[in-house]
């Protein structure tokens, strides 16, 4: 039985090692068709942020009271990272989007970021008070947690 799991083991990991191997062995000969690359580091590090300030809380809370089908928050975290990671074109969005990997945007298209953005500028006015409150609880709220893990 023992026997077993570690032949197991050692075909999952050739298995591994095999698919690894296929991979550089064809980008090695020039045949990229089918393989992607996609960028996964800034959605990571800037969704945790985006996470831990409050800012999906604060604007799923705005959100609230209205029936979007579309992941607005999703689309306005594309437009915000886009901004950040990019200069240039909105239209590269789409392209940008592609390339990267960001959590919960699967369906999303170019004209959800942009009406999402739109929203954001009509509710802000409306809602702002709210919103920075919201956002500035969330900041006091990370800065004791800031402050209680250095000490």
């Amino acid at each position: 039985m023992l026997a077993n799991r570690d032949l197991d083991r050692l075909l999952a990991s050739i298995g591994r090692v095999s698919e690894r191997a296929a991979i550089l062995w064809r980008i090695e000969v020039g045949d990229s068709s089918g393989l992607r690359c996609r960028r996964i580091g800034p959605p990571l590090l800037f969704g945790r942020l985006w996470e831990e300030i409050g800012c999906r809380a604060v604007i799923e809370d705005a959100l609230a009271s209205r029936g979007f089908e579309a992941r607005v928050e999703r689309a306005v975290f594309t437009a915000v990272l886009h901004r950040i990671m990019v200069s240039g074109s909105d239209r590269a969005c789409e392209q940008w989007m592609d390339d990267t990997d960001i959590p919960g945007v699967g369906g999303l298209a170019l004209h959800h970021v942009y009406r999402a953005v739109a929203w954001l500028g009509k509710a802000l006015p409306d809602d702002r008070q709210a919103i920075v409150e919201g956002l500035e609880k969330q900041l006091a709220r990370g800065d004791k947690a800031l402050v209680g893990s250095a000490g």
